[in-house]
């Protein structure tokens, strides 16, 4: 666990793939953003109520996708993940993901203050009953054709967070073994999709035998998550009576964009679009941000400042 930016927050990252930083907002102010969060999902007049639990139901909720992930045979359940309804671009999403006690940590990490950030929504798990529990479904959000550091996600956590109240799963020391299981499995001859690898129970036995083990962050309200994108890991849905609400953002160098990627992480913008969690290559046009039902910009486009409008792509350093 880290408290501040020195070399211990890049020691337990290195290490473990993942590290804990606390309190970059106060609980009280944690709190104040899960009331915007709750809001937000009333606000679609569909019969959700944050303060009444008999409301809690997937009918009363917006049309959340199941974020389905194929094991190979049946379909893993949702795990609370939201990339649709312009979340990345709610106004209290803008103001959370640019905190500047969040984004100096990135700074840290990529040793420059002109950054890009992701769009790549939030987490609203709301306990539905053990009939929509997510099944384990590890991964990681790195192709094996990339088998370095390539990208560093993370999560801010708004509500009090035990296991039973759902939330982020990761395997120490799998990142750094990401290179090795690539080459003992042969998993670049035949993997052709993009940023995403999910894992088969071989690929987790074999990290576990050199020492691997799954681990549940401790984290309260307002801590931060940081994690390598080769570090195995999942979301688990609330089994407690208590919501899981966080809040992502990646954050990686301008310099680094594209042309191309930029014109079309600026139209993801002006659309209001979800992405993937990488500002930098994980932006394209797909179906998803079109479906019907998916309404972009509900609540209006967010206000944002020169700061701001920059970590977005959208002013040039």
């Amino acid at each position: 666990m880290a408290t501040v930016i020195d070399s211990e927050f890049l020691d337990d990252l290195t290490r473990d793939g993942y590290v804990i930083v606390r309190a970059i907002i106060s609980p009280e102010e944690a709190q104040k953003y899960a009331e915007k969060a709750g809001a937000w999902l009333e606000s679609f007049n569909l019969g959700y109520k944050k303060d009444d639990p008999a409301t809690w139901k997937k009918e009363n909720l917006p049309g959340q996708k199941s974020h389905t992930v194929f094991d190979g045979a049946e379909p893993l359940l949702p795990s609370g993940i939201l990339a649709e309804f312009s979340i990345a671009h709610a106004q209290w999403v803008w103001d959370l993901k640019t905190n500047p006690q969040w984004v100096k940590f990135f700074e840290k990490i990529w040793g420059t203050n002109e950054l890009l950030v992701s769009f790549d929504g939030a987490n609203l798990s709301i306990p539905l009953g053990s009939e929509h529990k997510a099944s384990p479904w590890p991964h990681t959000d790195q192709s094996p054709h990339k088998p370095d550091l390539f990208c560093i996600q993370s999560l801010i956590n708004l509500l009090p967070n035990s296991e039973k109240d759902g939330g982020l799963w990761v395997m120490r020391g799998s990142a750094a073994l990401f290179p090795e299981l690539i080459k003992a499995f042969d998993l670049q001859s035949n993997f052709t999709g993009r940023d995403f690898f999910s894992y088969k129970p071989e690929h987790i036995q074999w990290l576990e035998e050199r020492g691997c083990r799954w681990v549940f962050p401790d984290v309260g309200p307002g801590d931060l998550i940081f994690w390598d994108s080769r570090t195995a890991h999942w979301a688990a849905s609330p089994e407690s009576g208590r919501p899981r609400i966080a809040v992502y953002a990646c954050y990686k160098p301008a310099k680094d964009i594209t042309s191309e990627q930029l014109k079309l992480q600026q139209e993801a913008f002006e659309k209001g679009y979800c992405t993937t969690h990488d500002p930098i290559t994980g932006c394209w046009k797909g179906k998803q941000q079109e479906a019907e039902g998916n309404i972009l910009f509900p609540y209006g486009k967010p206000v944002l400042d020169e700061r701001q409008l920059r970590y977005a792509g959208m002013l040039p350093y």
